[in-house]
């Protein structure tokens, strides 16, 4: 079975709901986390179905790489990395075969990722660098499912020998889309108790904690 790495860092809503869609789809998920401080989350991550990771300090979105598991779990097989906050309840049930496939096309190529939606964004001025950033990753397709597009840890499937952290790869095209939840995200007391949280005590490098108000 393909083994599927969560990153993980204090959301507990998310990070339940994503490892439940991939369970589904026929990976592993095998969960990261970053020495959370989120107690709710460090309660659940003591009793869930998943095997867990607890990193000794938190080392952000590349934990994954130079912590091992790849090495421990994967056994030499292609894996899946995914950041926790992605909604792929609308990606069809055949993910992991389509990406599996993409990546036997275009072996040149580090990963094969889900393409991220864009097209129904808030129009508020906070996503134009969303609109701009991720607009290119449309614009360079290989054929009719497949698009060439760097892909940082948004969720995708590693070729069997990569050990180090990388940026090549391709995306698949609709309806293998994900929505990636904080883009839609706009005033902070609105949000969950968690992800409340999880925007107060992270760092400002993470990813739309500067479009939150």
């Amino acid at each position: 079975m393909i083994k599927a790495f969560v990153i993980s860092y204090n959301r507990l809503t998310l990070l339940k709901e994503i490892c439940k869609e991939i369970a589904i789809r026929g990976a592993e998920p095998i969960i990261v986390d970053n020495n959370s401080d989120y107690e709710p989350l460090r309660e659940w991550l003591s009793v869930c179905p998943y095997e867990t990771v607890i990193l000794p300090q938190n080392i952000g979105h590349r934990c994954i790489w130079g912590s091992g598991v790849i090495e421990k779990y994967a056994n030499g097989e292609r894996f899946i990395i995914t950041d926790p906050d992605l909604d792929i309840s609308g990606v069809p049930f055949d993910m992991l075969e389509v990406l599996d496939r993409g990546l036997n096309k275009y072996h040149q190529y580090d990963k094969c990722g889900l393409s991220l939606r864009i097209d129904d964004l808030p129009k508020h001025a906070k996503l134009n660098d969303v609109r701009r950033i991720e607009g290119k990753y449309w614009k360079k397709p290989l054929d009719s499912l497949y698009f060439k597009a760097e892909t940082d840890t948004t969720l995708a499937l590693y070729q069997k020998h990569i050990r180090d952290y990388t940026l090549s790869g391709i995306r698949t095209n609709k309806p293998y889309t994900a929505v990636h939840i904080p883009w839609y995200y706009d005033k902070l007391e609105d949000l969950p108790e968690d992800e409340r949280y999880y925007f107060t005590t992270a760092n400002n490098s993470s990813s739309g904690k500067h479009r939150i108000e």
